[in-house]
Order: structure tokens, then sequence, then C-alpha cells
């Protein structure tokens, strides 16, 4: 889901509320610059799009960070190190 759908969502709500909500972006699984993987804008959009395909995601579910962390390692692309002189 696109960020402005998600704040289109919470315009139907009161402002003082109290919500319940489980984010992630894409920051939250990215790679560090020296690791041997790349967590590219495309591989992201596939996880996301992986995701709302399955139905979305159940706030009880516990695996749910595990679910997606195999979907970026799925789709992430593998950083190819030339040798240091």
């Amino acid at each position: 889901m696109k960020a402005r759908e998600l704040v289109d969502q919470l315009q139907k709500y009161d402002p003082d509320e109290e919500v319940i909500a489980l984010v992630w972006f894409k920051d939250t699984f990215d790679f560090d610059n020296n690791d041997d993987l790349t967590l590219t804008d495309e591989a992201w959009l596939k996880v996301v799009k992986e995701m709302e395909e399955q139905g979305g995601i159940d706030s009880g579910d516990q695996q749910i960070s595990e679910q997606i962390s195999e979907a970026v390692i799925e789709h992430s692309t593998i950083n190819i190190k030339s040798e240091e002189k």
C-alpha cells in the first residue's frame, strides 16, 4: 500500500480515536551497505504486492516479520563485490 492510501484510511477516523497499527517500511528490512544483499525499490514493491495478494496480515500473527523477511531475501539482489587492492 502506498503511504497516501494509509493516510486516506486514517482520515476516516476521529483524530483523538485510539488505534493499533502495524506498519513496515522498506528501510526496516533493508540491508547494510556492506551486506551481500541489496533490497531494491522494485524488490520491495514485489514484497508489498506479495503480502497484499496473500490477503494482508492478521494482527494476531506471530510470524509477520519472519514472512516479510523471507520475502525480502527472496526478492533481494546479490551484491557482487570486487576485490580490493
